[in-house]
């Protein structure tokens, strides 16, 4: 939500559409007949904030210096062999192979363009071994978006001012205050008496006890997904090795209670690719089945039921759905086919090491796409990024990983959503590792004042056409 008026990418999502591709810093590109290699001409009059015109040059560096650094966002670029400006207002990216999510991934905020001189100044040099620029832009902005960095601090605040040289249209407020406030209770609090304008984690319990005469409560569609992922090796899953304890998984939980705790009318996906996708399959059908659990425990060798440990953040409640909630709820779900889930707290940074690592026996999880394109949920499947946290290596699952591979190749719209929703069933049908139980939607509670709310899932608020009364 931060990041995009901030900087500028090449290109930007229509808000009106979930798949459309506006230009932006870029005002066109041609692509070569093999689609391998794309050529961007910039606008000519865009400033970032320190007064310097950007060009080709500003982007190359930008680029190559995500590429190289090998940082958390780095792997949006992986599809790129090279990046080289061609121009003094064109750059050239050529791909490993042909990526139809390429726009999706080019408009991510880890591709914005700012002043690289400036940059170079403060100790950005585009090389691990001496690049220590990242404390400069943990207090600053040199991007050329229609907000400024004004302050900072961890944890606590971050003030955005109106950048009045923004070259496109610019913002209607002058200062936005983003303030941490990590307890619902007290944004629930905080939104009544009016001290704030927004609160974006309240619950649903929340939601209903707000006074509709000061607070307006707007509902949106999120492509979060949350899951519970199960380790898939005898070493640390255990019994999760077994597809079949999996498949019990599956039909012991009750998915309409799961969806209940996040209001608004939340539905379970089929698995792993949300509604307003491209190849959505519709809601599960799974439905529950306490018999069917039972069964296959016992063919798998627990007539018994077994005890798993469960990783929760406990005070985690993206889009207003508590992993506390969810958990207790599942724990209880899976008690009555005989399963005893021993819920495992842990702090956010201690939980997202053992998650990352495969460390969890199982874990309750959430997942929001990296990007705006279907593409970004293949990292579910065997060996990809999601996959790889539950252990599942793709030779575990030969023919869902070569799915994959097609699917991220496939340049024909139509083959790509046949694709996609041969991934979903056959995820199904192996019982995958992440048992996806909700797709919530987002209840946005706003003071009466707020003005022009727009909401996408990728970005959630565009803080550059807010307004206020």
């Amino acid at each position: 939500m931060i990041l995009p008026v901030l900087y500028d990418t090449f290109v930007k999502f229509d808000p009106k559409s979930a798949s459309g591709i506006q230009p932006n810093l870029a005002e066109s590109w041609t692509i070569s007949s093999d689609g391998l290699s794309y050529v961007f001409t910039l606008r000519k009059n865009v400033k970032a904030t320190t007064g310097k015109t950007l060009t080709a040059y500003d982007a190359e560096f930008c680029f190559n210096r995500l590429i190289n650094l090998k940082g958390n966002p780095s792997f949006l670029a992986e599809p790129i062999a090279g990046i080289k400006a061609t121009g003094e207002y064109e750059l050239t990216v050529t791909l490993n192979e042909v990526t139809p999510a390429i726009f999706a991934l080019l408009a991510e905020a880890a591709f914005a363009v700012y002043d690289s001189d400036a940059a170079k100044i403060n100790g950005a040099t585009g090389d691990p071994a001496t690049d220590h620029g990242q404390r400069f832009f943990d207090g600053a902005s040199i991007g050329s978006g229609p907000f400024v960095l004004d302050t900072y601090t961890p944890n606590e605040v971050l003030i955005l001012k109106k950048n009045p040289n923004y070259w496109g249209t610019p913002a209607k407020i002058d200062t936005i205050i983003l303030q941490q406030m990590s307890d619902p209770s007290m944004q629930l609090m905080s939104i009544q008496k009016g001290d704030i304008d927004f609160a974006f984690d309240l619950t649903a319990a929340h939601i209903s006890s707000l006074d509709t005469a000061k607070v307006t409560v707007n509902t949106f569609p999120t492509f979060d997904i949350f899951f519970l992922m199960m380790n898939v090796t005898p070493a640390v899953g255990k019994q999760f090795a077994d597809a079949r304890v999996r498949e019990a998984m599956y039909y012991a939980l009750d998915y309409e209670g799961l969806c209940a705790i996040a209001g608004n009318g939340t539905k379970t996906p089929y698995n792993i690719i949300p509604n307003g996708f491209v190849g959505y399959l519709g809601e599960s059908r799974i439905k529950r089945d306490i018999a069917k659990a039972k069964e296959l425990l016992t063919q798998a060798g627990f007539p018994n039921g077994f005890s798993f440990d469960c990783g929760v953040i406990p005070d985690m409640a993206p889009a207003g759905v508590s992993f506390m909630d969810c958990a207790v709820k599942i724990q209880a779900d899976l008690k009555e086919a005989g399963v005893t889930m021993n819920i495992l707290p842990d702090e956010v940074s201690v939980y997202l090491d053992k998650m990352r690592n495969a460390k969890y026996q199982s874990c309750v999880n959430m997942w929001g796409p990296d990007y705006n394109d279907p593409a970004t949920q293949l990292a579910f499947l065997p060996g990809e990024t999601v996959g790889l946290r539950s252990s599942w290596a793709a030779n575990m699952a030969p023919d869902l990983a070569k799915l994959c591979v097609q699917a991220k190749a496939a340049t024909d719209p139509d083959q790509r959503v046949a694709l996609i929703r041969q991934i979903q069933e056959l995820y199904t049908q192996l019982a995958g590792p992440s048992l996806v139980f909700l797709q919530p939607y987002r209840s946005l509670p706003v003071t009466k004042r707020i003005q022009n709310l727009e909401y996408t899932p990728s970005q959630m608020v565009n803080l550059a056409v807010l307004d206020t009364l």
